[in-house]
């Protein structure tokens, strides 16, 4: 039986000796301590999402542009009526702004696929599609849920970025923190890069974020873009802090802050484990990415983790060798 055929049947508990025969005898008991093989579940959300991380944004596709355009409404245009705005479009100017820009965009139908006020966004250039290039439609469809399900904090979110002290381009910002979580994840694509370094998440920290998210019953892109909601809340926190300093802020401080959200990420997806809901992702507001005991306690973590896996791989093969079970690697692509 060649290696996939293993795995698959491995996953698919299509084992041919017995479904508990995985963990009997000593070395089954073990293995059941420190195996962390994903369920099918939990297999294709990561699927999904990646199938997702693989379509880039295109300019010429009427439903991208639409989808774009929706973000603008869910931000300008759309009733704040909380969560599920996009099922419910009741079409009710929100004039409570109190941003000279926020005002101007609130009384403007969407723009254009290429318009300056797209730069009020936080965009770099009129036309967003050069800067979706990184994190593709994904990207868009985080800031999408980010705005409709978080309106009031989104608005609050752009005009503070908007503001000289505090002054960072808030949908790079976004895409930004969108590719820090696919790779922290290890959902990237073969032709995606990064440009910085990011350890992946060990596979149990992976199931256990995948688990939350197969458990929630959203679609992949709205479970992926509840935590990218907490994630970009963070950042911007972390921004918004660093801008207290005597000393000030520029653009050349934000790399700093990116790794400081990568590190309260790390720590927040580490406690995924304990979690009841998708919710619980709030959790990261409460992390201080520079105490010495959040970059301590997300080493030890990863360590425990990796250890475990590599445990696991040595059971597996001791079973295999002595026939009790055959060998398979984790599943593949996860």
């Amino acid at each position: 039986m060649g290696e996939q055929d293993l795995e698959r049947s491995l996953l698919l508990d299509e084992r041919g000796v017995g479904e508990n025969d995985r963990y009997s005898g000593v070395l089954g008991y073990l293995l059941s301590k420190v195996e962390t093989t994903p369920t099918v579940d939990e297999q294709e959300m990561a699927r999904e999402i990646k199938c997702l991380v693989g379509v880039p944004y295109d300019s010429e596709n009427p439903r991208h542009v639409q989808d774009l355009q929706q973000f603008w409404k869910f931000l300008y245009v759309l009733r704040d009526a909380g969560p599920g705005s996009r099922t419910n479009p009741s079409s009710v100017v929100d004039t409570t702004t109190t941003d000279a820009a926020s005002r101007e965009g609130a009384n403007a139908a969407a723009p254009e696929p290429v318009d300056d006020r797209w730069k009020q966004l936080g965009f770099q250039s009129k036309n967003p599609a050069t800067d979706f290039r990184g994190g593709g439609i994904l990207s868009l469809y985080c800031m999408m849920y980010l705005a409709d399900k978080y309106p009031v904090e989104s608005r609050r979110m752009v005009e503070e970025s908007q503001r000289q002290s505090s002054f960072y381009l808030f949908a790079c910002a976004c895409i930004n923190v969108t590719v820090q979580l696919i790779f922290y994840l290890n959902l990237q694509t073969p032709d995606m890069t990064y440009q910085g370094t990011i350890v992946p998440a060990p596979v149990a920290t992976k199931k256990h974020v995948m688990h939350i998210f197969s458990e929630s019953h959203y679609q992949a892109r709205d479970a992926f873009g509840e935590l990218f909601s907490k994630s970009i809340m963070k950042l911007h926190a972390i921004w918004i802090e660093m801008s207290l300093r005597p000393e000030g802020v520029t653009l050349l401080n934000f790399g700093e802050a990116l790794e400081k959200n990568l590190r309260a990420l790390r720590r927040a997806c580490q406690g995924a484990s304990s979690y009841d809901s998708l919710e619980d992702f709030a959790k990261i507001m409460g992390i201080d990415p520079d105490k010495w005991t959040t970059l301590a306690a997300a080493y030890y973590n990863d360590l425990c983790c990796n250890a475990s896996e590599s445990v696991a791989s040595v059971l597996l093969r001791l079973m295999a060798a002595t026939r009790s079970i055959e060998y398979s690697s984790r599943p593949a692509n996860f």
